[in-house]
């Protein structure tokens, strides 16, 4: 597929410029981030002449020495520049290729030139962003196993140092709130396969997990987040979403006495309106002060709040245990709690 673009930061420094025209993968590829491609080279288009025009100059020595002679009389003869904008009269934009890879959820493209030095193979780059991947001839711009190679590259030294903690960080936000960022697809219980999620995050996001390091991670997590089913052919998160889905929680009676913890910059608004669950779909609640406190502490000064259960169950709300020993429930209105002092 092709189409044309019109970069007018481009048309402002290359004489004669128009429309460039611009191919796409096969029709059906991932179009949302081949138009996010698109629009990125679009907005950058100042940035990305800037990186490549550098680039160029910074190796026209060796073009010089590769392509030109050193007779000022022969037609191969390449003057020295001693600046970026005499480029301008060395090459012209041809074509953009967007190529079938994608890295940090844009895809690689690729540029190619004519360029006076070298007619008939042309000048190409081959980028990610703002990063030249390789520069060469111009069918640098569109050879896919440049792209390949480089993101596979990005994928091995990003996963040597992803440790365990952040990648399970990173698990909670697929399978708690976004999973549509891998292009996950949770079942209406909150379900993913292992073996879909595995290869989606190794495609899309630059990271290298297998199932040996995924069951790792279930296993040693200490908040016990994530659960297989039976099989391991499935993982889900235990509780914290805020996308819906039902993760098949059991009505429990609590202990009378549970806790909430908080940070104090939120105090003026819990007492007012109580323990709300904003975005996610449950309050979560502790089954002791310690652990309370060590929560609230990941989100600044610690506060803890007493939640009286025994009359909360005496007015009908209805409480969970999660797989992993969190209480939840819908809400805790403000006549239910008091704040306990920290020593």
């Amino acid at each position: 597929m092709k189409n044309k673009i019109f970069l007018n930061e481009w048309c402002e420094f290359f004489e004669e410029l128009g429309h460039i025209e611009i191919y796409y993968p096969e029709k059906n590829y991932k179009h949302d981030i081949v138009q996010a491609t698109k629009e990125y080279i679009s907005s950058h288009q100042k940035i990305l002449l800037d990186v490549i025009l550098t680039n160029l100059f910074e190796n026209f020595k060796e073009i010089q020495e590769i392509y030109g002679d050193e007779d000022v009389e022969s037609p191969y003869y390449l003057p020295d520049i001693n600046d970026k904008e005499t480029l301008k009269y060395m090459i012209q934009p041809e074509c953009i290729y967007i190529i079938d890879v994608v890295h940090d959820n844009l895809c690689y493209f690729g540029i190619s030139f004519g360029c006076i030095w070298d007619e008939e193979h042309g000048y190409g780059v081959m980028m990610q962003k703002d990063r030249i991947v390789e520069a060469g001839s111009a069918d640098t711009a569109f050879l896919h196993w440049i792209a390949q190679k480089d993101s596979q590259k990005i994928i091995k030294n990003r996963g040597l140092y992803m440790n365990n903690v952040k990648l399970s960080k990173f698990l909670s936000l697929i399978l708690r709130h976004q999973p549509q960022k891998i292009g996950l697809e949770l079942d209406k219980n909150g379900w993913a396969d292992v073996d879909k999620l595995i290869n989606l995050i190794n495609k899309n996001m630059g990271l290298v997990i297998d199932f040996k390091r995924l069951c790792e991670i279930v296993e040693t997590n200490d908040k016990k987040r994530f659960s297989f089913n039976e099989d391991k052919t499935k993982i889900r998160a235990n509780q914290g979403h805020s996308i819906p889905v039902d993760v098949q929680l059991k009505v429990q009676t609590p202990p009378d006495i549970l806790y909430h913890g908080t940070a104090k910059k939120y105090e003026k608004s819990i007492d007012k309106q109580g323990l709300i669950a904003k975005n996610r779909l449950h309050v979560h609640l502790s089954a002791d002060r310690e652990t309370a406190k060590n929560v609230g502490q990941r989100h600044g000064e610690p506060l803890i709040y007493l939640v009286n259960c025994k009359k909360m169950i005496e007015e009908n709300y209805v409480f969970f245990i999660s797989q992993n020993g969190v209480w939840l429930t819908e809400k805790v209105p403000a006549k239910f709690i008091e704040k306990v002092l920290l020593t």
